[in-house]
């Protein structure tokens, strides 16, 4: 079970000059590896625990990471049947997505205005 994460719209800045766009591309790939990684640990902590593998597994996933995108997951095989069938924890990705996804479009505008 992957999560993805990305923006769009950047290369829109046609005014600015290279290192301008640069330098706001690295501004929100920041923001957006930050908010990523403030999702892992959400979804950690909101994880269903037995023995510990499913919510240790989950992380971001680096050779799916680029400029202004992250995945985050897990490679644990029974992790889309506790996701969608525990009894008390089902949605711990889907309810940290839906939680931090304005927050994250409120990062990119902070980054974006130089915040």
């Amino acid at each position: 079970m992957n999560v993805f994460i990305s923006t769009k719209g950047m290369k829109d800045f046609s005014k600015l000059t290279e290192n301008q766009i640069a330098e706001l591309e690295q501004k929100v790939d920041e923001a957006v590896e930050r908010r990523a990684l403030l999702m892992v640990n959400d979804t950690k902590a909101s994880a269903p625990v037995d023995t510990g593998k499913l919510r240790n597994s989950i992380d971001i996933i680096p050779q799916e990471t680029k400029p202004m995108q992250r995945t985050y997951g897990t490679n644990v095989e029974y992790a889309m049947v506790q996701e969608y069938e525990h009894r008390t924890q089902k949605g711990f990705f889907r309810n940290n997505i839906v939680k931090h996804e304005p927050l994250l479009k409120s990062d990119i505008r902070k980054a974006l205005r130089g915040g």
